[in-house]
């Protein structure tokens, strides 16, 4: 329920709170006097500077840290799941302090994420957790939050980035033919090679993307649609997302009706153009494969899809140089060294690489568009609340100077300083700390999936 809040901020010298609670009733009754309802107003008085605000960073390249959580990551789970089975969502291992205290030594955490609205005994659960803690090597803080790992295809519907092409291209926004609820990323291009040579021209995204609504829907579940016996099961993409293109061509229709300059004018109609004619046809290519909702061997969480589109099939361009300003976007967080990243009208996303611990990696997403941020060097902890409940590791990306990542952004590619691809944005927490965290998908892991189900290996295109 939201309730009308009178905040006063006091200034960081004064943490002298004896009087606080008075001052915030005489407030309160001055409201009260001048005939706002008691449940109407509420009065806080906070110190920004000794309120909990913790932030985090990716860990550090320090043994002694990396295995002291890492050596109770099975202990906090069990635990979880022995006291808390239906409330704890996903366990995080960062680097916290004080978002005012920059300065301030950090301390390596174990974050525990509990669903949002649960009821529990937390305060008695974490004296308990924190209890068992004390056995490890070094000392650990322990941070009890809410918060839910979210999918990131359901974001409210946008305009897509000007200037829109007819085809698209690494960051665009798709969904599947007929939802006009769900939107997602187009990653990118890969051509998969066979055995016998034959070669498919596919794109890449999140098979949440594709799935949209019948994500559990066991038709579309590790589909195989290259065969006409599995003709009841193709599914279509569209670029734009139904949902992104019908609310663009509406927005730019009310644009044109107000007060533009002639350049505002040019450039409104030139994207309604593109929309419209997109919006004749918007079919760039049919579903072949996709993993259907389960893990693989690492215990990681597949979740991509392969379009064969070979009207679309182009190089995969690298985030340009210019989103990423020489600032801590493009430090690590415990370097100040700038990382070299510069592009040109001729960069492509050339190779496939190995994700690296702490990297500094960027992806183009639908959403958030360009975005960087740091590879964590522990994984998640993660359980796929409806999805019978499984418990995965993945891979986290920290946001550097924002969210890296935000709905509607499952199925970016992300790359390196060096234009590798490493692997998939599939879903985000944006409870952590200040920017929201990224879980992305070893594209290695993807690779080795692919080649189980159809004996295939990726190629870039070149």
């Amino acid at each position: 329920e939201i309730v009308h809040t009178y905040l006063i901020e006091t200034p960081s010298s004064n943490s002298n709170t004896t009087n606080w609670k008075k001052a915030a009733i005489e407030i309160n009754h001055l409201f009260l006097n001048a005939g706002v309802a008691q449940d109407d107003i509420e009065v806080e008085i906070i110190n920004p500077s000794l309120a909990i605000h913790q932030i985090s960073t990716a860990l550090p390249n320090d043994p002694m840290i990396l295995a002291a959580l890492e050596g109770q990551r099975s202990k906090v789970v069990n635990f979880l799941q022995s006291h808390a089975p239906s409330h704890w969502t996903s366990v995080a291992f960062h680097m916290r302090h004080h978002k005012l205290r920059p300065n301030e030594p950090k301390r390596p955490t174990i974050l525990v994420f509990f669903r949002i609205g649960s009821v529990s005994r937390y305060e008695t659960l974490e004296q308990k957790l924190a209890e068992e803690l004390k056995s490890a090597p070094i000392p650990l803080a322990l941070e009890f939050l809410s918060g839910e790992i979210d999918l990131c295809t359901r974001g409210p519907p946008q305009i897509p980035r000007a200037p829109m092409g007819l085809n698209p291209r690494n960051g665009a926004s798709i969904g599947r033919r007929g939802d006009d609820t769900e939107a997602g990323t187009l990653g990118g291009w890969l051509m998969l090679k066979y055995p016998d040579n034959k070669l498919i021209e596919c794109a890449m995204t999140c098979f949440q993307v594709i799935a949209g609504q019948n994500i559990l829907d066991s038709s579309v579940l590790g589909t195989k649609a290259v065969e006409a016996s599995f003709s009841k099961n193709l599914i279509q993409v569209e670029y734009p997302a139904a949902s992104d293109r019908k609310f663009a061509i509406q927005s730019y229709r009310t644009h044109l009706q107000s007060k533009l300059n002639p350049q505002q004018l040019v450039h409104c109609q030139k994207e309604l153009d593109r929309l419209e004619q997109c919006d004749r046809s918007p079919v760039i290519g049919t579903v072949i494969y996709s993993s259907g909702v389960r893990t693989n061997q690492a215990n990681r969480r597949m979740d991509w899809a392969l379009i064969e589109t070979p009207r679309t099939y182009r190089a995969n361009l690298p985030s340009p140089a210019s989103m990423f300003p020489t600032d801590q976007s493009r430090c690590t967080q415990h370097s100040s060294i700038p990382i070299p990243y510069a592009t040109d009208a001729g960069s492509q996303v050339r190779a496939i690489g190995n994700i690296g611990l702490s990297d500094w990696v960027v992806k183009s997403g639908r959403t958030s568009a360009e975005t960087s941020g740091q590879v964590n060097r522990l994984s998640r902890e993660v359980k796929w609340e409806g999805y019978n409940n499984f418990i995965t590791q993945e891979r986290e990306v920290l946001g550097l100077s924002g969210d890296f990542a935000q709905p509607g952004d499952s199925g970016a590619f992300v790359t390196n300083a060096d234009f590798e691809l490493l692997g998939m944005v599939i879903g985000r927490d944006a409870n952590a700390s200040d920017y929201g965290v990224g879980l992305v998908t070893d594209i290695r892991d993807i690779e080795q999936d692919v080649k189980a189900m159809c004996r295939a290996i990726f190629a870039l295109p070149s």
